[in-house]
């Protein structure tokens, strides 16, 4: 059954599935000397090994001005007045004589180098140069030709044909071909990992038609497992870990990419899509969730919080890492070597390397972040079952909206009869909004406990308790050395919306903690309100200082007067979702810090007045209440104590102010009107249910641009040493590329899988050719420059690329 053209993964792998009915003698025995020397094959090792250390790429350490890696160089005449080499004039030719000569002095390598050529290399230079030292391009910096298929018997498979012509070549027959059991074994380990199930062994080793075996491997592409398996390899060069790595090794969270290569094999995605979307997926037009999350795969590299290490010099190694790996995976070239000063064995240049660094310098990463969780930029990265799940929820909330709407757009005329009703009762209705889960005044005596009034729990005082007369009865003192603590106060959590209302009448500017829970040790994680200036503030912390987020009222509150107080959070862990109000109105806040991604969340106790031992609270506090929701203007209000709603009331209609209006209308929505109380229930609900799926949603690493750095060639690749400044190009030995500036990850991945690129389609079906067989048709499978081997069959492995492409 041939195997239709195509860029996919399976596709290629299945044509080679065919060849695993023989074994192949594909390496076995060396094939007698040929008779013309071939430059790659025979000469290039020589010198890529001798001589191109100190004549070859590395501008820095060339001696004599003398190239031996390009054809420029060793066909000129030296200032000496000699050649290097002269094609067919062996005694004309200076490369040759200084290589064989025996006078120390003049010798080629020098002897303290120790790399002197051995008699058989000096034999193959010699019979080179009389043939007319005919030179040749690197044979992978060559793009593949797809050759004519060599002669073969009783096969309709390409591959046969080239394993047949290179047996009879070494005088050899195929094999027999295997039992049909251990045909099933082979080909069930090659593609699942997992050898033959009893039902896999019955319903091959039965089925005598003649497509049985293909059938077979249909399947077997098909299963789950096959993307699993496959995956491990990918896995393995993408450097996947479930930690950071380095000091801490702390976890991270990449599941979610692993799984996202899984599904791409199992779907058998197009190889240059696979790449373009791990590489820039970001990058690329309306990207959605899936092709963000692709690009995790540069994320994987090892990430350090160690105490003591400088943050540059990680950001660094994050982006060598990307450029290395870049070069092995897709390309087989080892760039690392360009890192330090140019490639002494391969054309690249130290440019190059810092040129393809560029792609990968802008991401707005930290150089110290590893300490626990995910570092950003991250992705909310929910599986499917969960943005199922979370699409529900949210037309919930919209429906739930509309319903609201309408009834706030209805309700005007009941609002009138309760407006009536009200009068005529001459009641008042200053009553403060209910559903507290927590409530501290202190009415009791100084000699009596002081509790929860909702729990009827008792509170921990330390220190003494003085207490004096205040706006809405006695208050306590916090003198610097008092502070309540509550055993029972429930933990929160960012998908948790809350509000926090106090009396407080602060007697210093100092940094001062209201109430909150932090931990005491280096994780320093948790959440505080207090005051420091003046201004109210609020501090949230995953990790301090880097994942926190941090608020602060733009006015100050006056020294020695009461003020009321109200901070409340939507639950969403962004600054744009929290709100303060003073004196019951909305106040102005500043964003300090917005970098919250883990959660605050924590055992440590909750207190009052400060914390354990450090910035107390200076001043008197009263009526301390916290509410399991997002608590309302309106509601604001009123615990201030403002706009009392039967004065408002008594408003004549036409005389109210908006705001009048706008709050006599919340108020009687929200705690008057059935309906919409109903609904409004409801909504929270959903909210609540929302925020708690959106904090159990998965976080993947991956890639995003920030604003542009600035790239130089570092000297010796230290960070501290900035050089010449680069723009983002691909290398120029290998592409012919003219833009010189704005090139993007996006261009880098798109040139990967270019049809001219020589490279990336070789080193991916040698890397399937090395998983099927063990390995692959060059085996320094990541290393295609000059000083890794040549093909064992290299117009196999060019029509095997070719096929791919």
């Amino acid at each position: 059954k041939p195997v239709p053209n195509g860029t996919t993964l399976a596709s290629v792998q299945a044509t080679f599935l065919y060849a695993l009915g023989c074994s192949l003698f594909l390496s076995g025995s060396a094939s007698a000397a040929a008779p013309t020397v071939d430059f790659n094959r025979d000469v290039l090792p020589i010198l890529a090994e001798h001589c191109f250390a100190c004549h070859g790429p590395d501008a820095q350490t060339r001696q004599a001005d003398l190239r031996l890696d390009v054809a420029s160089g060793p066909f000129h005449k030296l200032p000496s007045g000699k050649t290097p080499l002269v094609p067919g004039q062996l005694q004309a030719s200076e490369l040759f004589a200084r290589v064989t000569t025996t006078d120390i002095d003049r010798r080629m390598p020098p002897p303290e180098a120790g790399t002197a050529l051995s008699k058989t290399q000096q034999q193959v230079l010699q019979r080179w140069i009389e043939q007319g030292a005919r030179w040749q391009t690197h044979w992978a910096y060559v793009p593949p030709q797809k050759t004519g298929l060599p002669a073969a018997q009783n096969t309709t498979q390409a591959i046969d044909h080239f394993v047949q012509a290179r047996l009879r070549a070494n005088d050899l027959q195929p094999a027999a071909p295997a039992k049909r059991s251990a045909l099933l074994r082979r080909v069930c380990l090659n593609l699942t990992g997992l050898p033959p199930s009893l039902r896999q062994q019955a319903r091959f080793l039965t089925d005598d038609s003649p497509d049985a075996y293909e059938r077979l491997v249909d399947r077997l592409l098909t299963a789950p497992a096959f993307g699993e398996h496959q995956a491990t390899g990918w896995l393995d060069l993408a450097r996947y870990a479930d930690t950071h790595g380095y000091h801490m090794d702390s976890h991270r969270e990449m599941w979610r990419w692993r799984d996202w290569v899984i599904q791409a094999l199992n779907h058998d995605m197009p190889f240059d899509q696979f790449t373009t979307e791990q590489i820039a997926g970001d990058l690329l037009p309306n990207a959605t969730l899936e092709q963000r999350l692709a690009t995790a795969f540069h994320r994987n590299t090892m990430i350090n919080f160690e105490n003591g290490a400088i943050p540059e010099e990680y950001l660094n190694e994050y982006v060598v890492d990307r450029v290395n790996t870049t070069a092995t995976v897709w390309l087989g070239q080892t760039f690392r070597c360009a890192r330090c000063h140019d490639h002494k064995y391969d054309p690249f240049t130290q440019r190059d390397f810092y040129g393809m660094y560029a792609f990968f310098h802008h991401v707005p990463e930290q150089g110290l972040d590893g300490n626990d969780g995910n570092a950003p930029p991250e992705l909310a990265t929910p599986t499917d079952l969960q943005a199922t799940h979370m699409a529900s929820l949210q037309a919930q909330l919209r429906e739930l909206e509309k319903q609201l709407t309408r009834r706030a757009a209805t309700a005007a005329t009941h609002q009138q009869d309760w407006e009536k009703t009200l009068l005529a009762k001459g009641s008042s209705t200053t009553q403060v909004p209910g559903g507290m889960a927590l409530h501290i005044d202190f009415a009791k005596p100084a000699n009596e406990p002081i509790i929860d009034n909702v729990s009827g729990s008792k509170i921990n005082l330390v220190g003494t308790r003085i207490q004096f007369p205040a706006k809405l009865g006695d208050c306590l003192l916090f003198d610097g050395s008092t502070h309540l603590e509550v055993p029972h106060m429930p933990a929160l959590a960012p998908a948790d919306a809350w509000s926090f209302s106090a009396w407080v009448f602060p007697t210093t500017r100092d940094r001062v903690t209201i109430a909150g829970r932090f931990e005491s040790n280096d994780a320093r994680r948790g959440y505080e309100i207090g005051l420091h200036d003046g201004r109210l503030t609020l501090r949230l912390a995953h990790r301090l200082p880097t994942d926190a987020l941090s608020i602060r009222s733009v006015d100050q509150l006056k020294l020695s007067e009461w003020h009321h107080i109200l901070v409340t959070s939507d639950g969403s862990g962004k600054a744009n979702g929290i709100q303060c109000f003073i004196q019951g109105q909305p106040a102005a806040i500043e964003t300090v810090q917005d970098q919250l991604t883990g959660t605050y969340k924590t055992a440590a106790p909750f207190r009052i007045g400060g914390r354990k031992d450090d910035h107390p609270f200076r001043g008197m506090l009263d009526e301390i209440r916290i509410y399991p929701r997002r608590i309302t203007a309106t509601e604001a209000s009123l615990l201030a104590g403002a706009n009392p709603i039967h004065a408002l009331v008594a408003i004549p209609r036409a005389q109210r102010s908006a705001e009048q209006s706008r709050v006599l209308k919340q108020y009687y929505l929200e705690h008057v009107d059935e309906p919409y109380r109903r609904w409004l229930t409801q909504l929270r609900s959903v909210q609540r249910a929302e925020r708690q799926l959106r904090e159990a949603i998965p976080t993947t690493m991956v890639m995003s641009d920030a604003a542009p750095r600035k790239t130089y060639i570092l000297d010796r690749g230290n960070y501290r040493f900035p050089g010449d400044e680069v723009n983002a190009a691909l290398p120029s030995a290998l592409s012919r590329s003219t833009r010189k500036q704005n090139n993007t990850r996006l261009d880098l991945a798109r040139w990967l899988v270019a049809r001219d690129n020589p490279l990336t389609a070789r080193v991916t079906v040698n890397r399937f050719w090395q998983h099927h067989f063990g390995n692959g048709l060059v085996r320094t499978s990541e290393d295609f420059g000059t000083r890794g081997q040549r093909p064992s069959h290299p117009q196999l492995l060019d029509w095997l690329a070719v096929e791919f492409i």
